[in-house]
């Protein structure tokens, strides 16, 4: 689903929490809170940076880089600025983890062809990791939309489902502990049977950041609940059906994140 948000945070909150609710379950205090994660994208201008409660955050990831060729950029001098200013907010939080994210709904037009080879990977994945070193970032969000099913460009194909694999392998490798490394993934059928390999890919990230604040699948002429958080005769796509789907598909319960839409949507 999409990432085009006018709103400048979008709060992540941690599936496990959620799925220990519904089974009844509680989540004690002696549990190992390094799992937990209340994230947020930063969308905004530089000059709206220092409004937000980042106590309440365990991480922000400042949206987006882009590709130049084969390697991490930004845009303009302003996102540079905006950036360092986001990255200075660990000073005064420092329990605060700052992540750049690359992609978006219109911003990986050339994945597609740049990732298909194994040489512009290897090229890329050391690229980010020049990148966050540069700005002192603790890690990289591949919001990569979408593998094998395009985005706004309509620019997937088949073989992108190994590619993603392959760039994620490439990417870890650069990127071993302490930097963190996580995607963006739709929750629907489709998407999650066709665009990644899971079982492949899990191993070597941190999370995923479900983009269960998109619902109902763009559908035209259906409305809905746009971040539901369990499914109805009318609407069938919530969290509830994303998780379970990637439940059924062994995905470690304590890697999943999801979306909740603080916003409109229409």
């Amino acid at each position: 689903m999409m990432k085009n948000l006018n709103n400048y945070i979008l709060p992540h909150i941690l599936l496990l929490m959620i799925l220990s609710l519904g089974c009844g379950q509680v989540i004690s205090g002696s549990q190992d809170s390094s799992s937990f994660r209340v994230i947020g994208y930063y969308l905004g201008p530089k000059h709206e940076v220092e409004n937000f409660e980042y106590q309440k955050l365990t991480h922000i990831i400042f949206c987006f880089t882009q590709l130049d060729g084969n390697k991490i950029a930004l845009e303009d001098s302003l996102q540079e600025e905006t950036l360092r200013l986001l990255v200075d907010q660990k000073k005064k939080y420092p329990h605060l983890k700052v992540l750049v994210a690359l992609g978006g709904w219109s911003g990986c037009q050339t994945c597609s062809s740049v990732f298909s080879s194994e040489t512009d990977r290897q090229v890329f994945a050391k690229s980010v990791k020049e990148f966050l070193i540069k700005y002192d970032l603790d890690g990289f969000d591949l919001d990569w939309e979408s593998p094998v099913m395009g985005g706004k460009y309509g620019h997937g194909k088949p073989e992108d489902k190994t590619n993603f694999t392959s760039l994620i392998k490439s990417l870890r490798q650069e990127l071993p502990p302490p930097y963190e490394l996580s995607f963006d993934a739709n929750s629907f059928p489709e998407y999650v049977q066709n665009s990644i390999d899971w079982p492949e890919v899990m191993p070597h990230v941190d999370f995923v950041n479900l983009m269960t604040y998109g619902l109902p699948n763009d559908k035209r002429a259906h409305t809905g609940h746009h971040t539901a958080l369990y499914s109805s005769p009318f609407q069938k796509e919530s969290v509830a059906s994303g998780v379970e789907l990637l439940d059924s598909l062994k995905v470690p319960m304590n890697k999943i994140v999801i979306g909740a839409g603080f916003m409109a949507s229409w």
